[in-house]
C-alpha cells in the first residue's frame, strides 16, 4: 500500500479513502491516544494496529504525525 501526505493533514492511499492523523503531544503515549480514538476497544489492539500502520519500532516524539487505522476513525 502506498501512503502520501497531503496539505490537509490527512493521508491519501491508493484508493479514495482518507485516514485520520494525530499529532503526538509531549509525553503522550499510545495508550493515551487509544483512550481517545478507541475508548470501547482493547487498547492493546489499537496500539498494535497503530504501530503496524505507522511502522513504529521505538518511542513517540512530540510533533510526530501518526496515521489512525480506518476502523478507529470518527
Amino acid at each position: 500500500m502506498f501512503f502520501m501526505l497531503n496539505g490537509g493533514g490527512a493521508i491519501a492511499t491508493s484508493g479514495t479513502e482518507q485516514l485520520d492523523t494525530v499529532t503526538v503531544e509531549g509525553g503522550q503515549t499510545l495508550w493515551a491516544i487509544a483512550e481517545i480514538y478507541a475508548p470501547d476497544s482493547d487498547p492493546r489492539d489499537f496500539i498494535a494496529d497503530v504501530m503496524s500502520i505507522n511502522e513504529l519500532g521505538g518511542s513517540l516524539v512530540a510533533g510526530q504525525e501518526l496515521l489512525i487505522p480506518e476502523k478507529y476513525s470518527n
